[in-house]
């Protein structure tokens, strides 16, 4: 037990219980199996010698004895403290595994605490915003009552006719005379698209009316995009309906670019002036006649293609497109002709005599001046005004000259001078036979009263088919495909779709790169018969 918790009497022992302490322990540490038997007093008297030497025997055994009982109880003492140390050892060790217990489990609760102090702080600063923003929107709830209830006053004292108020969106979409408007800013009054709101409302404004919606520059640009659409579906639409047309266009160059405006003028049957529509600017890598010509053909076949994507009964784009390569290579012949004639002319009259091509220079002039009101006239017009009159005197000329020389050649000659030659294009004729050839087939497969190849229908045309009415499955058997046609046009949707985010044509790239070694750009397009 440690020194601490020892009992310590606070009183003192008597004498006698000291001698009794002692005596217990002498005979507690002695040897009683080797005291000798006590043996019966004789009545002697001891010598004196042996009497002095009995007692110096007995203080040495008793010194002995005292000395035995000191270490015995050094002995002792050193176990027990031994034994404490052990004792306090063993009890430090647990105490300091307790400690490291206790340590760790402070330092995860410490962790613990410290995240939650970090989510308090987070939420901490949430609740302050949120609290921020509602005291402001308490500072400005009560102008907002003002303004409530101001607009409610002038709601109910002010009657608004609805003539005052400009729509611009129904329901997300832009009204058609909004449409309007806006192509007319842009198309005719040269607004800008990052003006057209403000110029709307400032518009309104002076008119007195408020405006509600807001356009944004993509609709603005989609609105200009359906007017290009609308244009090319109106001209195309018109030149059907007219005999003939006439094609101009004029160039310029800007910064080593070749640039080509196109006009198409034609009559419009029941009206008695003549209307020329705008086809459109290109660019071209030169200003040759080749060029210009495959031009042509690029605006036409274009129109023609906006047109038949829009209309909801189109004809067939390749009867279109053969009707206009008709009706351009006659304008183109005739053009080539007067050509011909004009430059015939001009060398004609470089032979003439002096006094001829005064005489003929001189009647010109005369008509030139009668035809612009007389002479008066004739110095009101500008510098430029009459060198355009004079240019257009001058070819008209050359024109005549070059008839009169030209009629005097002989049959073979004039053959020969007007040899043109028109190639129609091979595509369109081994297609009408393909389809000719179809039709055929299918119309034998009616008339012996054999189905033909399997119906492939969508899936509106096969509801329509299996559950409509007599009509509607009429229609819908009418207007699906079958055979290798509808399969070929069905394959160049899927591989050859016309919005290149959809189908499967990257696909069949890729596949066939990995089957036969080269990369295949593209399918041809089974819906435009390439």
């Amino acid at each position: 037990m440690p020194a601490d918790y020892r009992w310590r009497p606070s009183r003192k022992r008597s004498p006698a219980q000291k001698a009794q302490y002692t005596r217990m322990q002498n005979e507690k540490y002695s040897q009683k199996e080797n005291t000798p038997p006590i043996l019966p007093s004789l009545d002697y008297t001891p010598h004196p010698f042996r009497a002095n030497e009995e007692r110096s025997g007995q203080k040495m055994i008793t010194n002995l004895t005292n000395r035995v009982k000191s270490l015995s109880v050094s002995v002792r003492n050193t176990l027990r403290r031994e034994k404490r140390a052990k004792e306090n050892a063993n009890n430090f060790r647990k105490r300091t595994r307790e400690a490291e217990a206790k340590s760790t489990h402070l330092a995860s609760r410490a962790e613990a605490s410290q995240q939650r102090i970090n989510h308090l702080e987070k939420r901490n600063e949430e609740v302050t915003k949120k609290n921020h923003g509602l005291r402001m929107w308490l500072s400005r709830v009560p102008a907002q009552k003002e303004r409530a209830v101001a607009r409610g006053i002038s709601a109910t004292t002010a009657v608004k006719s609805p003539s005052t108020q400009l729509t611009l969106k129904n329901g997300g979409v832009i009204a058609e005379p909004v449409r309007d408007m806006v192509h007319d800013l842009v198309a005719i009054h040269n607004v800008p698209v990052s003006g057209i709101n403000g110029a709307i409302h400032a518009i309104s404004s002076a008119a007195g009316m408020e405006v509600k919606g807001k356009l944004s520059e993509r609709s603005i640009g989609r609105i200009m995009l359906e007017g290009d659409v609308a244009a090319s579906v109106q001209l195309v639409d018109e030149v059907n309906q007219v005999q003939g047309v006439t094609l101009s266009s004029d160039g310029t160059t800007h910064k080593h670019i070749n640039y080509s405006s196109h006009h198409v003028t034609y009559s419009i049957p029941g009206e008695d002036k003549g209307v020329t529509r705008f086809a459109g600017i290109s660019h071209e890598v030169n200003h040759t006649s080749e060029t210009q010509l495959e031009g042509w053909k690029d605006i036409v076949a274009q129109m023609y293609t906006i047109y038949n994507e829009c209309m909801e009964d189109s004809v067939d784009w390749h009867d279109f497109v053969e009707k206009d390569q008709k009706k351009l290579v006659q304008l183109f012949v005739a053009w080539k002709r007067a050509c011909e004639r004009e430059v015939r002319g001009e060398r004609a009259l470089t032979t003439l005599p002096p006094h001829d091509v005064i005489a003929l220079t001189s009647k010109v002039l005369d008509k030139l001046i009668a035809d612009a009101g007389g002479f008066d006239r004739w110095d009101l017009l500008s510098v430029e005004e009459r060198r355009q009159l004079s240019e257009s005197a001058l070819r008209a000329l050359h024109q005549e000259i070059g008839e009169e020389t030209f009629s005097s050649l002989s049959d073979a000659e004039k053959d020969a001078t007007d040899f043109f030659i028109w190639a129609g294009c091979c595509m369109h004729k081994e297609l009408n036979a393909v389809k000719g050839g179809y039709a055929a087939v299918a119309m034998w497969w009616h008339e012996n009263r054999i189905e033909g190849p399997i119906m492939l229908m969508n899936k509106d045309n096969a509801v329509a088919a299996s559950s409509g009415s007599s009509a509607a499955q009429t229609h819908a058997i009418k207007v699906s495909g079958r055979g290798a046609v509808k399969a070929l046009d069905l394959t160049g949707s899927v591989f050859h779709h016309k919005d290149d985010k959809k189908g499967q044509q990257d696909a069949l790239r890729y596949y066939l790169e990995a089957q036969l070694g080269y990369f295949l750009r593209s399918i041809k397009d089974e819906g435009h018969r390439d």
